[in-house]
């Protein structure tokens, strides 16, 4: 009998031992801005930076003036793609040390562009981006549930959940993977779609402008590059392996999956195995937020305003009177500046509310109420704000 229980014991402790998950080197957390992953970082030692963890860049970036007061050195130059038309021009530093917490990664060669503007429309501080290298070192699993990035080597990465693996192309430093997309009066594809961390869209895909179901025009391409027209709407379904949604909003004019989509998950990154991972989260089936109002808004900290930088037709906004170029002061009387962007923001996804918004167009004020309608069934995309950048 002892001998009997010493048997079992060992298979136990062997069993114990062998379904231990796999321990990460590094914990870090994050701030989600619009759907963004936000992480703190130093530079060679620095203050700390913010930066966005970006699947969709295909290098790690520095914002031209904190280069500057880093005292880098640049040289060379080249142009980059980002998330508008156009290409960007961009210089290079050698020899970064992004410190990270509990992390430390060395870089050859970093970009360094020039995209100040992008803060301010995001109301966030961006001082570059985390790209390829990252995801190339290491296994990446970002939990939006818990806004923390978990870190692992991939030589003692065990994977042993139950969520659905993609096999993953990495083409010219960028993850593809493909999704099932249907979408009304279209037969069903599977296109392949970057996976970008960087962008806040849902899906994007050339599917929806095929559509013949309810469309609308709106501004993308907001961050790198150039803004341009894109087509939004809604996919009938969205298929990941075994895992299905109906009711998913959408655009044209590039191909990925954004942060909007990704926030449902749990993804993990392991370049290593040619793969990544979703696993849904509690927010797998959560409905979309949804922006009736029709109003883009940037933040103008100079102003302590917000300016209307696109309005969709046929919506609340531009039935009150609104126009693109408005600078938002007040806010049902309360001065713009006590309200951050990201709250402004979720002030213009309450369906069903009425805002009294006191606008400055050019010598001229006014107050206009902003009449937002209850939801409807069709969820769609708003902003098309991404800083990927490609080359």
């Amino acid at each position: 009998m002892r001998i009997l229980f010493i048997v079992l014991s060992l298979i136990f402790v062997n069993i114990s031992f062998g379904d231990q998950p796999s321990r990460p080197i590094a914990t870090i957390p994050f701030q989600l801005v619009e759907k963004l992953i936000f992480l703190q970082v130093q530079v060679n030692g620095s203050e700390p930076l913010w930066v966005i963890l970006d699947s969709g860049a295909s290098g790690c970036v520095i914002e031209k003036q904190t280069a500057l007061k880093l005292g880098l050195k640049t040289a060379g130059a080249d142009q980059v793609g980002g998330a508008g038309a156009g290409k960007t021009n961009v210089t290079f530093a050698k020899d970064i040390k992004f410190s990270l917490p509990g992390l430390d990664m060395k870089v050859d060669r970093v970009m360094v562009i020039d995209f100040a503007g992008i803060s301010e429309k995001l109301g966030h501080k961006c001082d570059g981006l985390i790209g390829y290298e990252f995801f190339a070192s290491y296994v990446v699993s970002i939990d939006y549930d818990s806004r923390v990035v978990r870190v692992y080597q991939p030589e003692s990465f065990e994977y042993n959940g139950d969520g659905e693996i993609l096999p993953t192309q990495v083409k010219k430093k960028h993850p593809y993977v493909r999704l099932k997309l249907s979408t009304p009066g279209v037969q069903p594809e599977e296109p392949e779609l970057l996976i970008d961390t960087g962008s806040a869209d849902s899906i994007d895909s050339e599917l929806i402008a095929k559509s013949n179901g309810h469309k609308y025009e709106a501004i993308g391409g907001i961050g790198l590059g150039e803004p341009f027209r894109i087509t939004l709407g809604t996919y009938d379904t969205v298929q990941i392996g075994k895992l299905k949604l109906e009711n998913v909003d959408g655009a044209s004019g590039n191909s990925l999956i954004g942060g909007d989509f990704l926030q449902r998950f749990r993804v993990i990154f392991d370049y290593s195995r040619a793969r990544t991972i979703f696993e849904p989260s509690r927010h797998f089936e959560d409905e979309t937020l949804l922006n009736l109002s029709g109003l883009d808004v940037e933040s103008t900290p100079e102003a302590n305003a917000f300016r209307i930088s696109n309005l969709l037709k046929g919506f609340a906004g531009e039935k009150a009177g609104f126009l693109p170029g408005d600078l938002i002061v007040a806010i049902d009387a309360q001065p713009a500046s006590a309200f951050t962007w990201e709250q402004m923001i979720r002030l213009l996804h309450q369906d069903g509310q009425t805002y009294w918004l006191t606008i400055k167009r050019g010598n001229e004020t006014k107050v206009l109420p902003l009449v937002i309608p209850g939801k409807v069934r069709k969820p769609l995309a708003f902003s098309s704000m991404t800083a990927s950048t490609s080359t």
